[in-house]
């Protein structure tokens, strides 16, 4: 079933271990070499550093709520509403966004 494909991503992109990592980061890798010059491009900056570092972080934060998002609502205390996995995603995907150009606006200003 594909509803449980954004958990195994996760698990493999957190814990890639002995056998999983050897097999898929030749994979990574591909979709490294060609995302990664356009998220460059995109930022407007010359090191790869922001957009690597960008990358990482992005990995994690979709990695905890993909994996258990019922789990942000019981730390939170159940403060956050119920939201769809879509509405969840969105969350995400502004968040990164806003790093990704905050981590570009520091490696300008260096």
């Amino acid at each position: 079933s594909m509803r449980h494909l954004p958990r195994l991503m996760s698990r493999v992109l957190a814990e890639p271990g002995e056998r999983v990592g050897p097999v898929m980061l030749p994979a990574l890798q591909e979709i490294t070499n060609r995302f990664m010059p356009v998220f460059q491009k995109a930022l407007g900056v010359k090191s790869m550093t922001p957009v690597l570092w960008g990358a990482q972080f992005s990995i994690g934060s979709m990695t905890r709520c993909l994996i258990a998002p019922e789990f942000i609502r019981t730390v939170t205390g159940e403060a956050l509403p119920q939201e769809s996995m879509e509405q969840i995603l969105d969350r995400i995907v502004c968040f990164i966004v806003g790093g990704m150009r905050a981590l570009a606006e520091r490696e300008k200003s260096l």
